[in-house]
């Protein structure tokens, strides 16, 4: 057997392993933010046609300036919506797939940068299993993620196949360029990476020339990557109105410029430890899961030191060491996009970003493996092998496990509960357990410990109003619901206007209600209240 037909059946064990780890969420549900941006998303529904995607923002539930604009993974979710008439098996089966996909390209990768065989394979089959990955690949949302890394790394790819003309590399690279920023955002570390290779890849590529003529010979390709970027912008600003991630998570947007920075810097310790060590997850890492560090916490100083540490001794030892360069820098450079270090994005940290960074990880242990194997120690070697194939063990039965967690959204929220009771998801979700149970006096308590812990959570002081009302608690209702955009939820609306007729108000919650009514005219509550009141614009 050829070394092709090698290649061949390996790329089937690797893609096999991938899909047998996350079999078990083929039989999932819709959980987490599935219900909004599939379940709930007549966006994806396929009533306008697949290509209608490309100018319409990622969500239809809140205005285009505050959604993502991801029309690649849109369409997909459309094309799954319609093959399987909205099942959720159809998505998850499609996610588990396409995890297989990009196993197959991560073992491919590492042969291109010289890697053995054998190192290559367990290298890939630790992507395959790396428990990190459940997110992405049990929860359908997380198809952004996988998606976005496919094309990545068909661009990284792309870019390493000297052997084709320059101008179908170009063009190659290009489109897995422009289709992953479509997918998601994180794309836009293709470029990053593409350079990674350069600075880090001699002694594991063929090319053998100078960085700066290596990088000179590539600057075509260079410059059209930035057209790329430019023509990337303008579209996402006709269709969505903004160049900047607006739905930044709220208790992101509450930290000064200094305090986002020292507290991302912090969370590089938590990074480290889901990449290398992922024996606990968790489906959210906001308050109080995580705090925010300023530079006076020893998180702080600790996430500085595991910041600096590996990137240094990479930079030292490239020469040396390639692989241990190239998968560090892979791995910071593809995080560094989501880390709000740059700019301030929707989250603090989650799961399913650590997708394409981890596959650093896999060049990491595939690189060394491989430099162990050519020091001719065979007994180092096998245990180095032996050690790994533990991991993979103890990956898949992590992710095996981990699977049903992303069942549906009662199974996430109860995990969550259970694990991380001191997550304000969790608590805001059992706070309106309790008050759709009628135990009011719980419910306000775990809702006031939620709302302190995100107080800017704009739907969480919303649920908390709807319950003080229930309470009977009508001005401290009206004095939480007072100081959130009358333009950010109807919810808002309603609240407050109820609030005000319960207080014996009725002109000033006929004024709510009819600013309300003019920012969501739809709204059939508003216009209950309109009628009830005899407000302007209900008919």
């Amino acid at each position: 057997m050829n070394a092709s037909a090698h290649n061949a059946v390996w790329c089937l064990v690797v893609a096999s392993v991938a899909v047998l780890v996350y079999l078990p969420s083929v039989d999932s549900g819709f959980a987490w933010d599935d219900v909004r941006d599939v379940q709930d998303n007549e966006a994806v529904h396929g009533t306008e046609g697949l290509l209608s995607n490309l100018v319409k923002p990622y969500r239809t539930d809140v205005p285009a300036i505050r959604s993502p604009y991801r029309p690649i993974t849109s369409i997909g979710f459309a094309i799954s919506w319609q093959i399987g008439g909205g099942s959720p098996r159809v998505f998850h089966a499609v996610n588990v797939i396409l995890h297989a996909l990009a196993t197959v390209l991560v073992f491919v990768l590492l042969l291109r940068f010289g890697f053995e065989r054998i190192a290559a394979v367990l290298g890939a089959g630790l992507f395959a299993v790396h428990p990190v990955h459940t997110e992405a690949v049990a929860n359908v949302v997380g198809r952004a993620d996988v998606l976005m890394t496919i094309f990545v790394l068909v661009g990284v790819l792309a870019y390493l196949n000297r052997g084709f003309p320059t101008s179908v590399r170009a063009l190659a690279v290009w489109s897995a360029f422009a289709l992953a920023l479509l997918t998601k955002e994180n794309g836009i570390a293709l470029p990053a990476l593409v350079v990674a290779v350069e600075v880090f890849g001699r002694g594991t590529l063929v090319d053998e020339r100078s960085l700066r003529e290596r990088l000179r010979a590539q600057a075509g390709i260079y410059i059209g990557l930035v057209v790329v970027v430019a023509g990337y912008l303008v579209l996402r600003y006709w269709v969505i109105g903004t160049l900047a991630q607006l739905d930044t998570a709220a208790y992101v947007m509450a930290l000064t410029p200094g305090e986002r920075l020292s507290t991302a810097v912090a969370n590089i310790g938590e990074v480290l430890r889901l990449l290398l060590f992922p024996a606990v997850l968790a489906a959210d890492y906001g308050p109080a899961v995580i705090m925010p560090a300023g530079t006076g916490d020893a998180r702080f100083w600790l996430g500085l030191l595991l910041g600096i540490g590996p990137v240094a001794l990479a930079f030292l030892t490239r020469r040396r060491f390639p692989w241990l360069g190239l998968g560090t820098a892979w791995a910071v450079l593809s995080f560094l996009v989501v880390s709000n270090l740059l700019f301030p994005v929707g989250i603090w940290l989650a799961e399913r970003t650590l997708y394409l960074p981890s596959v650093g990880v896999s060049i990491v242990v595939a690189g060394g493996l491989t430099a162990l194997a050519r020091l001719g120690d065979r007994k180092r070697t096998r245990v180095a092998w032996s050690l790994i194939l533990v991991a993979i063990a103890a990956g898949s039965w992590k992710s095996w496990t981990r699977n049903p967690v992303w069942f549906d959204s009662e199974s996430v929220v109860r995990n969550l509960l259970d694990e991380h009771p001191e997550s304000y998801r969790a608590q805001w979700w059992l706070a309106g357990q309790l008050i759709d149970a009628s135990r009011l006096e719980e419910g306000l308590r775990w809702y006031r410990s939620a709302v302190q812990l995100n107080p800017n959570q704009a739907l969480v002081v919303l649920d908390f109003a709807r319950a003080l009302i229930l309470a009977g608690d009508f001005e401290d209702a009206e004095r939480r619901l007072r100081p959130i955009p009358p333009g950010l939820h109807p919810s808002r609306s309603v609240y407050l206007a109820q609030s005000l007729i319960e207080q014996g108000l009725p002109d000033e919650a006929r004024d709510v209600v009819e600013e309300g009514l003019r920012l969501f005219p739809g709204d059939t509550r508003l216009q209950d209240q309109a009628r009830q009141l005899g407000a302007e614009g209900w008919e």
